[in-house]
């Protein structure tokens, strides 16, 4: 991202070009080095509390390396695991040594947010399910002090009935992008710089002093609020001058922060924290993820002008960097240009029906296919030197080699699948497609459609379910409304396992029929599970409930949308009816990962 110094306390440095030019010059020889993927260097340097990182690159007229960017940053345990999933808003001129795209955590406990990616060219891909490790920092660009939720909840709006449906504490979320991109006026042809924004609301967990300093001479410039959010503890540094007067006596742990910020992420931690690791099974990634979205200048620092570029559909053999990078550019842009899709996939070969063949069982490789996933055509085999720079690009489509496809690739989603939903439902299918890859078979996210082909005895039974819940709500008022409904859909969501599970396996001893799932709305608020399982599979049970919660955001989002509560009753109905039916779709997964 690009350098954030009035959070930092800087901003002066904008002004002053020459103590401005001094400081770049202290940090690039004072700097530690190391390289991206694209063969052109970071250098990075800790300055107090904060971090700088200067992003080079080659001038080609004069043949030397000068500064591209400048990017901040800081040091702080707030270091978390995600899956990209798929989606890429960096704006088409950007360059290697960043990313911005959304991400979710591992363990799938949260939504997606956008994050924008600073030492991005140490990571070899940025493919759908990868998974990538970062160290998180948010830049608020407004940022709020609430002295305590009584005192935050009563900037919420109220609709007709008093009734306040604010964010929920700890969110983190991505409304820029949703309006950005509603159906009826996104432009495809326009860049949306708040698609990156973020809006949060979240407790204030620490408080620490900001430092800035050249050596031993550090000085207080800003500060480093710790806060809980859906995603773990992430730190919002900002200048003192970003809060308002008035909320100053607020800046204290217990008090809740809301606003708009960009989350920066830095990738040049645990493996990747001397730069690009050159090995073959990175290698395979990188070509895997330039193959897919022809990004060709990140294979300059691994081939060189020894590598060769061999496939049996080609009488010439391209050698040297410029054609070898070259030839992959031209594939990709015939790719582009035709109506053939082509997919790439990480592989082991498991067999040969040759023992003269060049390439031996428990080799890894990548495999090609052509319109399909599935529709095998060639395989793709590295040969790399003692440093893992790339010697040899081998295609063939010899049949002797069995081969097993390590991540199948999961669903292709476009930017235009996440124009604003217009319906509840279909915010729901995006979820679980993107994030638990439920739904990953359908190409249209037709809401209609999802609901009509639910089966009728099912829909009858989920209904029912959802409606109990609602009489109960109406007799039992519950005191926290927002995490009882959130309980209620992870509830319906497990009970819904539960269910399918019992049609399948479970025989009751007594009766020798099929064990029956009990409901119980009590249970269903305060989040607590009764459950026909065992106790292994119970607690397996209980883990997904998470999942079915994730899913009342959505429901909570439209009902804020509404403006009202008069449709209250029946969107919760259609919700509830439609977390119960993908928590069936989610069965398989529960099984395979029991």
């Amino acid at each position: 991202m690009a350098n954030m110094l009035e959070n930092l306390g800087l901003g002066f440095l904008r002004d002053d070009e020459e103590v401005f030019t001094s400081i770049l010059g202290y940090i690039v020889h004072e700097g530690k080095p190391f390289m991206g993927y694209s063969g052109v260097p970071y250098i990075y340097k800790d300055t107090g509390t904060s971090e700088f990182w200067v992003s080079l690159e080659v001038n080609e007229e004069e043949k030397n390396m000068v500064v591209s960017k400048i990017h901040t940053h800081g040091g702080n345990m707030s270091i978390m695991d995600f899956k990209h999933t798929g989606i890429d808003i960096s704006p088409k001129d950007m360059q290697n040594d960043e990313h911005i795209g959304f991400l979710s955590l591992a363990d799938g406990s949260a939504g997606m947010i956008p994050i924008d990616i600073i030492n991005a060219d140490v990571l070899p891909s940025f493919m759908h399910n990868d998974d990538i490790q970062l160290q998180l920092i948010a830049y608020p660009l407004e940022i709020n002090y609430y002295k305590n939720e009584e005192e935050y909840s009563k900037t919420l709006p109220k609709d007709k009935h008093g009734k306040t449906w604010g964010v929920a504490m700890g969110s983190l979320m991505a409304l820029s992008f949703l309006a950005n991109h509603n159906k009826k006026t996104y432009d495809e042809n326009k860049e949306y710089k708040s698609d990156k924004y973020v809006h949060f609301t979240a407790k204030v967990k620490e408080l620490y002093r900001g430092t800035f300093g050249l050596g031993e001479d550090e000085k207080i410039s800003y500060i480093r609020c710790v806060a809980d959010t859906n995603y773990g503890e992430i730190e919002f540094d900002h200048a003192i001058d970003f809060v308002q007067e008035e909320q100053l006596d607020n800046i204290r742990v217990g008090a809740i922060i809301d606003g708009v910020c960009i989350i920066s992420g830095d990738a040049a931690i645990g493996e990747y924290q001397d730069g690009a690791v050159f090995d073959l099974e990175h290698d395979l990634r990188l070509l895997r993820y330039v193959m897919s979205e022809g990004k060709v200048n990140k294979l300059k620092g691994v081939v060189n002008d020894n590598t060769q570029y061999i496939s049996y559909s080609y009488d010439k053999i391209f050698k040297g960097t410029e054609e070898v990078i070259g030839k992959f550019k031209t594939v990709y842009d015939n790719q582009q240009n035709s109506d053939t899709k082509h997919f790439a996939h990480m592989a082991t070969i498991t067999s040969v029906d040759d023992s003269g063949l060049e390439y031996p069982v428990g080799t890894k490789c990548l495999v090609l296919a052509y319109n399909e996933e599935d529709n095998y055509a060639a395989i793709l085999f590295l040969d790399v030197d003692d440093d893992g720079r790339i010697e040899n690009i081998k295609i063939t489509n010899d049949s002797r080699y069995q081969f097993s496809i390590e991540n199948p690739k999961g669903a292709e989603i476009d930017l235009d699948d996440l124009a604003m939903p217009e319906s509840v439902v279909e915010a729901m299918m995006i979820r679980a497609k993107l994030i638990y890859n439920v739904l990953n078979d359908v190409d249209e996210l037709n809401a209609e459609d999802f609901e009509r082909e639910i089966d009728a005895a099912d829909y009858h039974m989920f209904k029912h379910n959802a409606q109990m819940l609602l009489d109960d709500l109406k007799e039992n008022k519950q005191e926290d409304i927002e995490t009882a409904l959130e309980n209620s859909f992870g509830y319906l969501f497990a009970k819904t396992l539960e269910h399918e599970y019992n049609l399948r396996y479970n025989v009751s001893p007594d009766t020798n029929g099929r064990l029956l799932s009990s409901y119980c709305p009590e249970d269903a608020f305060i989040g607590v599970l009764e459950s026909t399982l065992d106790e292994s599979l119970h607690k397996k049970l209980e883990a997904t409930m998470g999942y079915g919660k994730s899913f009342f955001k959505d429901f909570r989002n439209y009902l804020t949308m509404q403006g009202d509560d008069k449709g209250f009753e029946e969107l919760y109905t259609k919700s509830a009816i439609v977390v119960q039916r993908l928590g069936q779709l989610y069965f398989d997964n529960f099984i395979k990962d029991s």
